[in-house]
């Protein structure tokens, strides 16, 4: 163990803040998808977090995101659509919840860039090593074995804005050793290349990113990622766009976030005196956000977040302590997020089903009943009649977009 790994804990508390002073930082809402017609496309798949989470910006049309789309596009001369699975939250140890299924959704080239969180948190090398491992085999085994596959060392951390003084530089340096071990992990795969990270070219008045950053980041990686597209080209025949659909109602509440589900949330927020109350609705194996009050992301897996149990069992769920929770004590993400407490209650579609929950998330751990289900479940009812609205109002349009894209 290197000597500075004795500030681990110091570190991790560092990180926390660093988090906290991040939620007033500019960053994208709304699907993490490039905006592509769906005929014959290249496909790119983005996993990760640092200059893919697209600090600076509030749209992924202007993030690593839209940019690299068109910058591919250009250069080919074919349409490509592209994809981000990630957020600045995930570490190598909940990659592959992160990527869930999407691997085998038919992309042609998955660019890997992980992770910040495990340098600023200094995760143990030999534990990077393990899961990082473990996402790289699950790519090579769920991809097409005619795709490639682009692991990108570590961006030099101590360049981000947050990012600085004694803390910034022993995270710099464990990036530099956590670099070494991407590059072993690709040793003896075929389908598997490593690269070097971009350079970051942050801009003096927009030091979190921009959209000028990121088209330049798009264009360093289009570098690599152009001959890749070509090579498979020659052996995979190009395919329409079959990005599985998500329900109507996923796609109108979480395009724009709805006044009235703002509104009741904070309403319930200061009700209760709580750190983050909202709306999260079921995206297959995915929690989409549709409202919130604090900075928990805009999508996350299910099998990670409360939310996930009260989409399974259609009943109140409360945990006044994670940390005794056999589900959730062992979730990496809540523990980013901070969160030890949670109550949540079933929203229902017209139909009955279960769409999503409402819920309140705090800091601190509480006593069961520090938030009575029955007084949360007034909120839930303006949310449940609020989302039954929003769903009625969009499947006609849905419907007839598709029947104009086909």
């Amino acid at each position: 163990m290197a000597l500075y790994e004795l500030l681990r804990p110091s570190m991790r508390l560092w990180h926390a803040r660093l988090l906290a002073q991040a939620l007033s930082v500019p960053q994208p809402s709304g699907p993490p998808r490039s905006a592509v017609d769906r005929g014959a496309v290249d496909r790119v798949l983005l996993v990760g977090n640092g200059p893919l989470h697209g600090w600076g910006v509030v749209s992924h049309d202007v993030s690593a995101v839209g940019h690299l789309s068109r910058t591919l596009t250009t250069v080919t001369g074919r349409e490509t659509v592209v994809d981000y699975v990630g957020d600045e939250r995930m570490t190598t140890a909940t990659s592959l919840e992160w990527l869930g299924e999407r691997a085998g959704d038919g992309y042609d080239v998955v660019v890997v860039v992980l992770s910040m969180n495990d340098a600023l948190r200094l995760t143990p090398v030999d534990r990077f090593a393990h899961h990082y491992g473990r996402l790289v085999q699950r790519l090579v085994a769920d991809l097409d074995p005619r795709a490639e596959v682009v692991l990108m060392t570590l961006p030099n951390v101590s360049r981000y804005a947050l990012v600085h003084g004694w803390a910034g530089a022993v995270a710099a340096r464990h990036a530099q050793r956590l670099s070494k071990q991407v590059r072993r992990t690709a040793d003896g795969l075929d389908r598997v290349r490593v690269v070097d990270a971009p350079f970051e070219h942050f801009k003096a008045d927009r030091p979190h990113g921009s959209s000028e950053f990121y088209a330049d980041w798009a264009n360093q990686a289009a570098v690599t990622i152009v001959p890749l597209l070509e090579k498979v080209r020659e052996v995979k025949p190009a395919t329409p766009d079959e990005r599985p659909e998500r329900s109507a109602l996923v796609q109108a509440a979480t395009a724009t976030p709805d006044p009235a589900l703002v509104r009741i949330s904070q309403q319930a927020k200061e009700r209760f005196g709580v750190a983050i109350a909202g709306v999260s609705l079921a995206d297959g194996d995915r929690i989409a956000v549709a409202a919130q009050t604090g900075g928990a992301p805009a999508s996350m897996p299910r099998s990670l977040m409360y939310c996930g149990s009260v989409f399974g069992t259609d009943a109140p769920v409360v945990i006044p302590d994670r940390s005794l929770d056999p589900r959730y004590r062992d979730s990496e993400l809540i523990d980013l997020l901070g969160t030890p407490f949670y109550t949540g209650l079933p929203l229902h579609a017209a139909d009955g089903s279960v769409v999503g929950a409402f819920c309140v998330l705090d800091t601190v751990t509480h006593n069961e009943d520090f938030v009575p289900v029955t007084e949360l479940a007034p909120f839930a009812a303006q949310a449940e009649m609020e989302l039954q609205r929003i769903a009625s109002s969009a499947a006609p349009l849905v419907e007839t977009s598709r029947t104009s894209a086909s």
